[in-house]
């Protein structure tokens, strides 16, 4: 019906369900998992209660999604790019004294 979407409770279960049957583990689905995967109405109805980042927040599931100044810090670029990097080759090492700051 119209209303489904209106409870955010609704969308908590939509989304329960969605990660359960993807193994997310808390993990909000990407807006591409939520457009192929979700119900019919889903995606509408988070950009309703305020969009993905805060729908998130709102039920307590993570998001890859950084804040503004998160990104503003080399600290924090150094982290994330030796997280991938070790993703993707354990033996390679970034010198941030090589990165001409």
């Amino acid at each position: 019906s119209k209303g489904y979407w209106k409870d955010i409770q609704t969308v908590k279960k939509e989304l329960d369900l969605l990660c359960t049957e993807f193994g997310l583990c808390g993990e909000m689905p990407s807006v591409e998992m939520l457009k192929q995967l979700g119900p019919p109405g889903l995606n509408t109805a988070i950009a309703h209660h305020g969009g993905r980042t805060k729908v998130a927040e709102l039920l307590g599931y993570k998001t890859q999604r950084k804040s503004k100044t998160y990104w503003g810090d080399l600290d924090n670029i150094i982290a994330e790019m030796q997280q991938f990097i070790m993703q993707h080759d354990p033996k390679f090492r970034i010198d941030k004294d090589q990165l001409g700051t």
